[in-house]
């Protein structure tokens, strides 16, 4: 069964709604203030947190690296273990600099002389051999790297897995 209204009342009704200003009632009006109270905070928090995540980013790139000096005299080898597990095997007549403990960024090096390395794998923190006019970059694999301040020539001699080599103007 159907109810069917008559057709003057549904145009008397639609006629009333068409006419009535519609105003919301104190009560609403009365809730719209916390709600900008919690905005406010929420905007004061968010800020606060950019405030703090930059302030704590600026004081990690003030820290200073502490660098280790290797001088390996004639006749001699070293090996050293370095804080990301990578092995160097340094030959006679070799400086190596190295930091203490790597940071979150590059694993760096410097070289003068011949060392061999055997990388720990790290995609995220590629290991970096500056030697003379040479930068080797590495993610984890062995190799060899002579670079003498009295030779003209830089070898780099990879035993396994890949290296990339740039020559730079310093050296």
């Amino acid at each position: 069964t159907e109810l069917h209204a008559p057709e003057e009342t549904l145009n008397d009704g639609l006629k009333k709604i068409k006419h009535k200003s519609i105003v919301p009632p104190k009560r609403a009006q009365h809730y719209l203030f916390p709600y900008w109270k919690a905005a406010a905070v929420v905007v004061l928090l968010i800020s606060a947190g950019i405030l703090v995540y930059t302030q704590r980013n600026s004081v990690k790139q003030q820290v200073e690296v502490t660098f280790i000096e290797h001088a390996v005299p004639r006749g001699k080898i070293l090996h050293l273990s370095l804080s990301d597990g990578s092995q160097v095997w340094l030959n006679a007549d070799t400086k190596f600099r190295c930091p203490e403990k790597f940071g979150s960024g590059d694993r760096e090096v410097y070289l003068e002389g011949e060392a061999f390395f055997e990388v720990s794998k790290d995609p995220a923190r590629p290991f970096k051999i500056h030697s003379g006019r040479l930068v080797t970059t590495v993610l984890g694999t062995s190799f060899n790297i002579k670079s003498y301040g009295t030779d003209d020539i830089n070898e780099v001699a990879v035993i396994t897995g890949k290296v990339s080599v740039v020559q730079t103007g310093v050296n």
